[in-house]
């Protein structure tokens, strides 16, 4: 076992004794369970300072390391050179049903217990040393739930995928003016989970589980959930520190619905078979968007449909400046064309149009009238 390197241990049965379907010391099943050990070591217990060196050319900078101490620590107040990343993941027992890595920010407090590891990255070979002292011992115990990001010396968001009795995944926001919308050592890679993920993208569309970015109030952040099931499921705002000027609200495009971003607020949802309802388009955090108004100087063509949502047919009112040639356009999720409605040459109307054909999902009714044009959505059942 190198030094100061992480290692994964698979724990087997007894052969040819199934504990499943044979427990032991039952009055019918005297056979018990042998004890047996993992690993014994021999030699030194390490003390003083322990220097980690991390390359950068080994498995993309990525490496496994142990808490090189026979005692808890904390892993914040190790020292870290200027080529490791920001933040570090651990493989978390406590997630889902089966475990799942989370990424946790150097600065915030977490105790890494004797014989676990941590997963960090080098983002360059020069000064990617990660130092542990004596300073670094710890009586704490680790806590029995993923303890909230704690200790950012910036605005921050944390917020958490989680069903009833069961939390799934996590994704922190770190406002930085320093920082860029591109990946770099600030932002922390999603490494995914077996269950379900949570994260944002960077500028070049690659997955993070920490974003650490410049944020304002016309900023744009597209969450990806990434899941094999379906049920109910909820966003919830596990910790928040926001500039007293945010605008900033969770919008769910596929319902068109706004939640405030407020803490201990709970966004409940659902993931059907619908594949709009889940993947990479379907959550935003963003400044609420204006309502769709009346007619006015600066609009010129104004459309409204209803029921929202429907299940048969809609109803659509359109009604424009001038007399135009005018038809209407039924998008689906993607943009693709699935119904045209010739009007002629009309200036305002309403007509129906029966949607029975088309799939459960959401829908974007486009309305054009000469050189002019409006989008509503809609919502089948």
């Amino acid at each position: 076992w190198k030094k100061y390197s992480g290692i994964r241990v698979l724990l087997h049965k007894k052969e040819r004794q199934n504990l499943d379907t044979d427990p032991p010391n039952l009055p019918n099943n005297p056979v018990s369970a042998s004890p047996w050990a993992l690993v014994k070591f021999t030699g030194p217990v390490n003390s003083g300072d322990q220097e980690i060196h991390l390359q950068k050319g080994m498995f993309s900078g990525y490496q496994l390391i142990s808490n090189p101490y026979v005692s808890p620590i904390e892993v914040s107040l190790t020292t870290r050179g200027s080529g490791v990343g920001n933040h570090f993941w651990v493989w978390n027992l406590l997630q889902g049903r089966a475990g799942g890595y989370t990424s946790i920010p150097f600065q915030s407090r977490y105790v890494l217990a004797p014989f676990e590891a941590i997963i960090v990255k080098a983002t360059s070979n020069a000064n990617s040393t990660i130092l542990f002292t004596e300073n670094c011992k710890t009586n704490a115990r680790e806590s029995d739930s993923l303890s909230l990001v704690n200790s950012i010396d910036a605005h921050y968001l944390e917020l958490r995928l989680e069903s009833d009795s069961i939390f799934y995944d996590r994704w922190i926001l770190i406002y930085s003016d320093s920082a860029k919308n591109n990946f770099d050592k600030q932002d922390a890679e999603k490494i995914s989970s077996p269950e379900m993920n949570l994260y944002s993208f960077s500028k070049e569309e690659k997955q993070l589980s920490i974003d650490t970015r410049p944020v304002n109030n016309e900023s744009e952040i597209h969450l990806g959930i990434q899941t094999v099931e379906t049920g109910k499921f909820r966003l919830r705002v596990a910790k928040t520190n926001l500039p007293p000027v945010n605008t900033l609200q969770l919008h769910d495009k596929f319902l068109h619905k706004w939640m405030v971003i407020e803490k201990d607020s709970c966004y409940y949802f659902e993931r059907s078979k619908d594949t709009a309802s889940f993947g990479d388009h379907r959550f935003e955090i963003t400044s609420r968007k204006p309502e769709v108004e009346n007619l006015s100087t600066e609009r010129k063509l104004f459309a409204s449909i209803s029921p929202i949502p429907a299940t048969e047919k809609i109803n659509i009112l359109y009604r424009s400046a001038e007399s135009s040639l005018s038809f209407i356009r039924i998008l689906d999720f993607l943009g693709n064309v699935q119904k045209i409605i010739p009007l002629g040459i009309q200036k305002e109307g309403k007509v129906q149009v029966s949607i029975r054909d088309l799939s459960a999902g959401v829908y974007f009714i486009q309305v054009i009238s000469g050189d002019q044009n409006t989008i509503c959505k809609m919502i089948k059942n």
